[in-house]
Protein backbone atom coordinates (compact mmCIF):
# COMPACT_ATOMS: atom_id res chain seq x y z
CA UNK A 1 0.00 0.00 0.00
CA UNK A 2 1.32 3.58 -0.98
CA UNK A 3 -0.05 6.88 -0.58
CA UNK A 4 1.03 9.85 -3.23
CA UNK A 5 0.15 13.38 -3.27
CA UNK A 6 1.06 15.44 -6.47
CA UNK A 7 1.74 19.13 -6.01
CA UNK A 8 0.99 21.69 -8.77
CA UNK A 9 4.14 22.04 -10.43
CA UNK A 10 4.80 18.04 -10.50
CA UNK A 11 6.33 17.38 -7.53
CA UNK A 12 5.06 13.59 -6.47
CA UNK A 13 5.54 12.94 -2.51
CA UNK A 14 5.10 9.64 -2.04
CA UNK A 15 4.13 7.21 1.51
CA UNK A 16 5.62 3.58 0.70
CA UNK A 17 4.47 0.61 2.88
CA UNK A 18 8.25 -1.14 3.03
CA UNK A 19 6.87 -4.32 4.32
CA UNK A 20 9.96 -5.33 6.85
CA UNK A 21 11.48 -2.38 6.68
CA UNK A 22 8.47 -0.15 7.32
CA UNK A 23 7.19 2.88 5.96
CA UNK A 24 9.48 5.17 3.90
CA UNK A 25 9.29 8.32 1.88
CA UNK A 26 9.72 8.91 -1.83
CA UNK A 27 9.64 12.49 -3.04
CA UNK A 28 9.92 12.87 -6.90
CA UNK A 29 11.01 16.30 -8.49
CA UNK A 30 10.91 17.26 -11.95
CA UNK A 31 14.82 17.75 -13.20
CA UNK A 32 13.58 21.67 -14.79
CA UNK A 33 12.51 22.47 -10.87
CA UNK A 34 15.98 21.37 -9.81
CA UNK A 35 17.41 22.84 -13.04
CA UNK A 36 16.01 26.15 -12.55
CA UNK A 37 16.54 26.44 -8.46
CA UNK A 38 20.38 25.49 -8.60
CA UNK A 39 21.04 27.96 -11.72
CA UNK A 40 19.38 30.73 -10.38
CA UNK A 41 21.73 30.65 -6.86
CA UNK A 42 24.90 30.97 -9.24
CA UNK A 43 23.95 33.34 -11.68
CA UNK A 44 23.09 36.15 -8.76
CA UNK A 45 25.54 35.28 -6.99
CA UNK A 46 28.33 36.46 -10.69
CA UNK A 47 26.27 39.35 -11.24
CA UNK A 48 26.25 40.58 -7.53
CA UNK A 49 30.46 40.02 -7.71
CA UNK A 50 30.72 42.01 -10.99
CA UNK A 51 28.72 44.91 -9.22
CA UNK A 52 30.88 44.76 -5.92
CA UNK A 53 33.96 44.81 -7.96
CA UNK A 54 33.08 48.15 -9.77
CA UNK A 55 31.82 49.32 -6.55
CA UNK A 56 34.92 48.63 -4.00
CA UNK A 57 37.35 50.38 -7.24
CA UNK A 58 38.48 47.39 -9.23
CA UNK A 59 38.71 46.50 -13.02
CA UNK A 60 35.39 44.43 -14.01
CA UNK A 61 37.65 42.33 -16.34
CA UNK A 62 40.63 41.55 -14.44
CA UNK A 63 40.43 42.82 -11.05
CA UNK A 64 43.42 45.20 -10.76
CA UNK A 65 43.05 48.09 -8.01
CA UNK A 66 42.29 51.34 -10.00
CA UNK A 67 41.80 53.51 -7.28
CA UNK A 68 45.04 55.17 -8.87
CA UNK A 69 44.37 54.92 -12.24
CA UNK A 70 42.31 57.34 -14.25
CA UNK A 71 40.78 56.25 -17.93
CA UNK A 72 41.40 53.06 -18.28
CA UNK A 73 42.75 49.59 -16.59
CA UNK A 74 46.87 49.31 -16.34
CA UNK A 75 46.89 45.60 -16.78
CA UNK A 76 44.12 45.18 -19.32
CA UNK A 77 43.25 48.07 -20.86
CA UNK A 78 39.34 47.95 -20.40
CA UNK A 79 37.94 51.76 -19.91
CA UNK A 80 36.98 52.50 -16.35
CA UNK A 81 32.91 53.30 -15.90
CA UNK A 82 32.19 56.93 -15.41
CA UNK A 83 30.22 55.60 -12.36
CA UNK A 84 32.72 53.61 -10.61
CA UNK A 85 33.84 54.26 -7.32
CA UNK A 86 37.20 54.57 -7.91
CA UNK A 87 36.33 58.15 -9.01
CA UNK A 88 35.11 58.72 -5.37
CA UNK A 89 37.61 56.96 -3.90
CA UNK A 90 40.49 59.75 -5.30
CA UNK A 91 41.28 62.65 -2.96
Amino acid sequence: MSIERRSPIGCVYRLINGGLWGWGVGLWVPDWLLLLLFTIAPIARFIAHRRDLARIGLCESCGYDLRASAGSCPECGAPIAANSAADSLQP
